[in-house]
C-alpha cells in the first residue's frame, strides 16, 4: 500500500519470480495494490470538475491515504542503519519518474497545449520550469502538470519519517504519536507562511499519516478493524471533522484546524482501508484497482499533464466543446489512457525504469513479495 518496502528476508524470491510467489500468498496481499489503486483513482477524480458536495469529503482522504499507505509499507528494519540506501532507492523510485513525467508533459504543454489554450499561452513558457525545479504547485508554477508536486513531497516525507523513527521508534506508541503530531503541526505552521522547496513543509505535515500507517503495520492485532463499531466510529469522526473543519487542500496548504485535519484524515484512512479490503474480495475490482495500484506512478504522473488535455482535444473535435463538466468521462478516460501507457511500460523495461522508477516484469508479477513472517512482516511493493 505505498511506494516501496523491502522484506528483510534476504533469501526471498528474486523480483522476476514474483508471479510464482503470488500464487502462494494469502488473500490479504491483493489489498496492497487495491488500496494504492483506490487512492490514486481518488486523486484523479479530484482533478476533474467534481461537484463540491462530493469533492469536499474526498479532499480529506485522497492525500492522507497516499501518505498512510507509504507509512504502512515503510521498512524500518531495512533502513534503520542504512539511510543512504533509503535515499538512493527513493530517488530512483520517485525522482526519476518526476524528472521524466515533468520533461515529457512540459514539452507537450509547450508544443501542443500552449498554442491551443489561451490560459496556457498567458503563462510565460519558463515559469513552469522554475516551478518544476522548485517542486511547488503554487499558482502557475507547475501549470503543465500540477500533481507532480507530490513526488518530491513524498521523497522528503519518507526521509523525514526515517528521522522521526530514528528518534522515537523505541519509545511507547503514545510518545511516537505525540512526536508525529508535533512534526505534522510544525509542517502545517511552516506551510502557512512559506512553501518550502520540494514541498518539504508538506512532508512534515504528512508525518502523522506516515506514522499511523506504519503503526498499524506493526500492531500485533488488527482484528478490531473488522468490527462494525470501528467502521461506525471512523465514519462518525470523519463526518465530524468534515462538518467542523470543512474540505482541505494539502497542495495549497489549506489544512484548516490541525487537530481536526489529522483526526478526520486518520478516520478517513481507516474507512478507505475497509473499502479496499471489500474491493479486493471481488475479482473485477481487485483486477482493475490492483492494476492501477501497480502502475500508480504512471497514473499520477500523466493523468493531468497528458490524458486530460488529449480528452479535451478529442471532445472539442467531436462535439465542438471540451465538455469539462463531464467529470465522469474525464475520470474514467484519464484512468484508461494512463493504464494504456502503463501497459507500454510493462512491455519495455527501459521505459518502465524511466516512467515508474523500476524495471518491468512479466504481466502479473509486479506484486508484493512476502517474507517468511506472513502478513505481519514487511514486504516489497512498487507503486
Amino acid at each position: 500500500m505505498g511506494k516501496d518496502a523491502e522484506a528483510p528476508n534476504r533469501t526471498g524470491p528474486r523480483p522476476r519470480d514474483r508471479a510464482a510467489v503470488r500464487a502462494q500468498v494469502p488473500g490479504w496481499l491483493p489489498v496492497v495494490d487495491v488500496a494504492r489503486g483506490l487512492s490514486v483513482s481518488l486523486v484523479v477524480l479530484g482533478h476533474t470538475t467534481l461537484p463540491a458536495w462530493l469533492n469536499g469529503p474526498l479532499s480529506t482522504v485522497r492525500l492522507p491515504f497516499l501518505f498512510f499507505i507509504s507509512g504502512y509499507l515503510f521498512n524500518w528494519d531495512r533502513y534503520r542503519e542504512r539511510p543512504l540506501r533509503l535515499v538512493r532507492q527513493r530517488a530512483r523510485r520517485l525522482l526519476i519518474p518526476y524528472a521524466t513525467a515533468g520533461l515529457l508533459t512540459f514539452v507537450f504543454w509547450l508544443l501542443v497545449r500552449r498554442p491551443l489554450e489561451p490560459a496556457a499561452a498567458a503563462i510565460p513558457w519558463h515559469r513552469p520550469v522554475w516551478g518544476w525545479l522548485y517542486g511547488s504547485s503554487h499558482a502557475d508554477w507547475m501549470a503543465f502538470n500540477l500533481p507532480l508536486w507530490y513526488l518530491p513531497a513524498s521523497f522528503c516525507g519518507q526521509l523525514s519519517f526515517w528521522l522521526l523513527l530514528r528518534a522515537v521508534s523505541g519509545r511507547p506508541p503514545a510518545v511516537q504519536a505525540v512526536a508525529a503530531l508535533g512534526a505534522g503541526v510544525a509542517g502545517v505552521l511552516i506551510g502557512q507562511r512559506v512553501h518550502l522547496p520540494w514541498a518539504a513543509d508538506v512532508a512534515l505535515a504528512a508525518q502523522p499519516f506516515f506514522w499511523a500507517g506504519w503503526f498499524l503495520r506493526q500492531a500485533a492485532r488488527r482484528d478490531w478493524l473488522e468490527h462494525p463499531a470501528a467502521l461506525v466510529a471512523a465514519l462518525g469522526v470523519w463526518a465530524a471533522a468534515l462538518a467542523l473543519n470543512g474540505p482541505v487542500a494539502v497542495n495549497t496548504r489549506a489544512y484548516g484546524e490541525p487537530l481536526w485535519f489529522y483526526l478526520g484524515g486518520w478516520a478517513a484512512c481507516l474507512v478507505a482501508v475497509r473499502l479496499a479490503r471489500a474491493l479486493a474480495a471481488w475479482p473485477l475490482p481487485r483486477a482493475v484497482f490492483g492494476y492501477l495500484g501497480r502502475h500508480s506512478m504512471v497514473v499520477l504522473g500523466f493523468h493531468v499533464g497528458l490524458a486530460f488535455p488529449l480528452l479535451s482535444l478529442l471532445l472539442h473535435v467531436a462535439v465542438g466543446d471540451p465538455r469539462l463538466d463531464l467529470w465522469g468521462v474525464y475520470w474514467l478516460g484519464g484512468l484508461a489512457m494512463t493504464a494504456v501507457l502503463a501497459k507500454l511500460a510493462e512491455r519495455f523495461p527501459r521505459l518502465a525504469l524511466w516512467l515508474e522508477g523500476v524495471p518491468a516484469f512479466p504481466s502479473g508479477s509486479r506484486s508484493p513479495q512476502p517474507s517468511a513472517g506472513g502478513d505481519k512482516a514487511p514486504h516489497r511493493v512498487t507503486a
